[in-house]
């Protein structure tokens, strides 16, 4: 994801690559697919997807299963349209691509299956002036019955981490995500 023609700043990658048409879609629902996605203003977070074939795609997976697995992992979500599995945002005025983290990291505690990106836009939608940065991971060790998440944040400037920050963000994930 680079363009060597275009600047470069801070904190994200030129944009997308030469000949490669990218956008950002909104999210859809888990296990829905064949959707008709829609393209999200710049400055809002969502799936890189690539619009229109380009000359690096790759043609299949090796193998008796290779078509359709390459099929659902690139073109079920939406609708003839490439879906990279990243979490990204267009920065409005230098255009340049901010990854968030991946779309299509699954979590599944008890059963409740969601990706880190859907808690990073809780985050970035609620917290903005409070969580300057988050990671979102899930543990599963040998002995563990279940999945356990875990939810790291930094702090902007002279904000402190407490409980009360602690139950709301649980509260606005439960609201916005899930109750468990």
């Amino acid at each position: 994801m680079d363009n060597p023609l275009s600047p470069l700043y801070v904190g994200g990658c030129q944009g997308g690559g030469l000949v490669v048409p990218i956008a950002v879609y909104g999210q859809v629902d888990e296990g829905l697919e064949g959707v008709d996605g829609k393209a999200l203003p710049d400055g809002e977070s969502g799936e890189l997807v690539a619009t229109a074939a380009f000359p690096s795609t790759p043609v299949t997976f090796w193998g008796e299963d290779g078509p359709k697995k390459y099929f659902n992992a690139y073109y079920a979500r939406f609708n003839n349209v490439w879906t990279h599995g990243d979490f990204i945002t267009i920065h409005p005025v230098t255009k340049q691509v901010i990854f968030s983290g991946r779309s299509d990291g699954v979590l599944n505690p008890s059963g409740i299956r969601f990706g880190s990106a859907e808690i990073y836009n809780v985050l970035e939608t609620q917290f903005a002036s409070e969580i300057m940065e988050s990671v979102c991971v899930g543990q599963r060790r040998p002995q563990d019955l279940d999945e356990s998440v875990f939810l790291f944040v930094q702090m902007q400037p002279n904000r402190i981490f407490n409980e009360d920050l602690v139950q709301r963000i649980r509260d606005a994930i439960r609201k916005s995500l899930s109750p468990r």
